[in-house]
């Protein structure tokens, strides 16, 4: 269930739309990309490692945070990255779902309608407790999964791609770090493995072999799907449009293809905002526990913890508010992510002054190793992180 969750956070509407321009721009560099992009996550997955075997008592990315850099920046990198993008972005994604609901299936069924059905379904949803809510995300990634399964073999029986050799445009160094950033956010939500255990009742161990599984899995779908993507639309058309999965599914089965993709985002949405929820709500409950937050905030009602009855709140009313598809939610979303980039570099710094700082090593090459490790994760993170404000700004 922990996989699903993380696949599903990944597996959004938005990320389709994001992988297909980038193929549009990069071509078949996008497929090495994608792939030195898992690496760097990787990175952090190895911090993550240190995290949990560092310390019995410090289990989670929350408490390790506060230990090394206090409680306002904790609250900063940890929550405000997390709150604010689950806040928008479920906005952004729920507003896209209505879009493909409306477009694909009932051309009469209003979109804001059909947004506020999803959500008050979720709500619902998790009224009955995380183990059905689990259940549930399970057979919306595999439904996910399945309907891309079906188009990527439906390309792969088709007589050839109609584009099989293009050239894409040659863009410059910056251009080329900006897009390498982009790459990056395709992976973002991983780190909340350790979250959703604690949410199902699990035993607390190291969430890392889940956080690599669900990487390999997006990883290979993505890579997949931007293959075909290339085979089949022009790499121009993919750079333009906002649609680049719908154009996609159009070229490779007609109709049919826009019907399947239209199943697989609207299960992606669902999956997507119910692992934000989810997540999110954890990390705030966590960090009441660590007298981080109020107390209140530790509360539940019918199994709904009362951070995750907030945030729905929240959502429904900048859906109310009509901020989706408005430009400054876009750079809401932007923001999140750019303190979301500077989350993982702290992580890595905090790993790396806390290791400096200790003296009970007895491996000195292991230690080097790790050390490396952790520097390659903050450099990294930090152009990513440079580079993301940079785009904020001129927005």
């Amino acid at each position: 269930m922990t996989i699903a969750f993380i696949v599903g956070i990944m597996l959004s509407p938005r990320s389709f739309t994001f992988l297909g321009n980038l193929i549009g721009y990069l071509g078949n560099a996008f497929l090495g990309l994608i792939l030195l992009s898992m690496v760097v996550h990787f990175l952090t997955v190895l911090t993550y490692r240190e995290i949990c075997g560092h310390s019995p008592t410090v289990q989670k990315d929350v408490g390790y945070l506060k230990e090394c850099f206090g409680t306002g920046p904790t609250l900063l990198l940890a929550l405000g990255s997390r709150l604010l993008f689950t806040l928008t972005a479920s906005v952004s994604i729920l507003a896209i779902a209505g879009y493909v609901f409306n477009e694909v299936f009932l051309y009469w069924f209003p979109n804001l309608g059909f947004s506020f059905l999803l959500l008050g379904a979720l709500l619902l949803l998790n009224c009955f407790g995380m183990r059905v809510s689990g259940k549930v995300q399970v057979g919306l990634v595999v439904l996910s999964l399945l309907g891309l399964l079906a188009l990527i073999l439906s390309a792969l029986l088709a007589h050839g791609g109609r584009f099989s050799e293009q050239t894409p445009r040659i863009l410059s160094g910056i251009e080329i770090l900006s897009v390498s950033r982009t790459i990056l956010f395709l992976f973002i939500g991983f780190d909340l493995a350790g979250f959703f255990d604690d949410a199902l009742g699990k035993t607390p161990y190291s969430p890392i072999q889940t956080m690599v599984c669900g990487m390999v899995i997006i990883t290979v779908v993505f890579f997949c799907w931007g293959w075909v993507s290339m085979k089949f639309v022009p790499l121009v058309r993919l750079s333009e449009t906002t649609v680049p999965h719908m154009v996609t599914a159009g070229a490779v089965l007609g109709q049919p293809g826009r019907m399947v993709m239209g199943i697989v985002l609207l299960a992606a949405s669902v999956s997507s905002v119910n692992g934000l929820l989810i997540g999110t709500s954890k990390l705030v409950f966590e960090m009441a526990n660590r007298d981080l937050l109020p107390n209140i905030l530790k509360r539940s009602f019918s199994q709904v913890p009362l951070s995750l009855i907030f945030l729905v709140l929240g959502i429904g009313t900048l859906l109310y508010l009509g901020m989706a598809g408005k430009p400054v939610l876009e750079l809401f979303i932007q923001v999140g992510l750019c303190l979301w980039l500077l989350y993982y570099g702290a992580l890595h710094l905090a790993v790396l002054l806390k290791r400096k700082s200790s003296q009970s090593h007895k491996n000195q090459m292991r230690s080097i190793s790790f050390s490396l490790v952790q520097i390659f994760g903050v450099v990294i993170f930090l152009i990513a992180f440079v580079l993301q404000v940079g785009y904020v700004w001129v927005m």
